[in-house]
């Protein structure tokens, strides 16, 4: 192909590209295009990754219900971002309305990040807590006592040389004399 085919070639195609964009923002104008999307301070926060409450009526996909955000479609999520504004609307509590287009926003914040190729962080092991003088090896006995883990005066760990008269209760032979 020529060269001056190749231009006009590119020239029509970029006639046709911005003439689909406006029969796309025709479309999309009372949707989520324009509408609040929520910050990645928000996201990342303690109630970013909401819990998804409900499958929207239009999805034909995948049920994402009880999953969270994070782990939805972006068209899913899309979907229910538009959902949760149309409830926002009809909702007489503002308070109520407030927090459906919260969702909204974040919903559409996530559908962004996931579109972006955002993964999840890899959750790695805390380290292991360094070995101590007071930690017990079950290996070997510990030195005077036997296999059991218990001294070698029968089995009881508490007793001393003294013996158990030594105690001011129990078995005790001043007791019995009274």
């Amino acid at each position: 192909m020529s060269d001056d085919k190749i231009a006009e070639l590119e020239a029509r195609l970029a006639a046709l590209e911005s003439k689909l964009a406006a029969i796309a923002a025709v479309f999309t104008a009372g949707s989520s295009a324009g509408a609040n999307v929520a910050s990645d301070r928000d996201l990342d926060g303690k109630y970013g990754n909401e819990k998804i409450r409900f499958n929207p009526r239009d999805w034909d996909g995948r049920p994402y219900k009880g999953a969270n955000m994070s782990q939805a479609e972006p068209d899913f999520l899309e979907l229910y971002a538009d959902a949760m504004e149309y409830f926002a609307g009809k909702e007489p509590d503002a308070t109520k309305a407030g927090y459906n287009r919260k969702t909204a926003a974040r919903a559409r914040g996530w559908a962004e990040r996931l579109r972006k190729g955002w993964k999840p962080a890899v959750r790695q092991a805390p380290p292991a807590a360094p070995a101590s003088d007071f930690r017990v090896s079950y290996a070997q006995p510990a030195q005077g006592f036997d296999e059991t883990g218990f001294g070698d005066d029968g089995g009881n760990p508490f007793a001393d040389e003294v013996g158990d008269a030594s105690f001011p209760f129990g078995n005790n032979a001043e007791e019995e004399r009274l």
